[in-house]
């Protein structure tokens, strides 16, 4: 699963010296079981990254049942 920091954060990585985790994007994808990513998730400072989708298709209007005699 990817994450992404919580804005403002610098969170290290610590296989990358010298990189941190992203605040922004895509996030990037972390082992939860090692103890220090599942600290940081449980904390709330790693917060799952939700990959952007496209606005949701308006719903069509229902048809009718067309034998003309309404809702009686």
């Amino acid at each position: 699963m990817k994450y992404l920091a919580k804005p403002g954060s610098r969170i290290p990585m610590p296989d990358s010296p010298g990189q941190f985790v992203p605040d922004g994007g895509d996030g990037t994808t972390v082992n939860e079981l090692l103890p220090y990513y599942a600290r940081l998730i449980a904390d709330q400072d790693l917060v799952p990254a939700t990959p952007v989708t496209a606005a949701p298709a308006p719903e069509a209007p229902l048809p009718e049942d067309g034998d003309g005699e309404g809702d009686q």
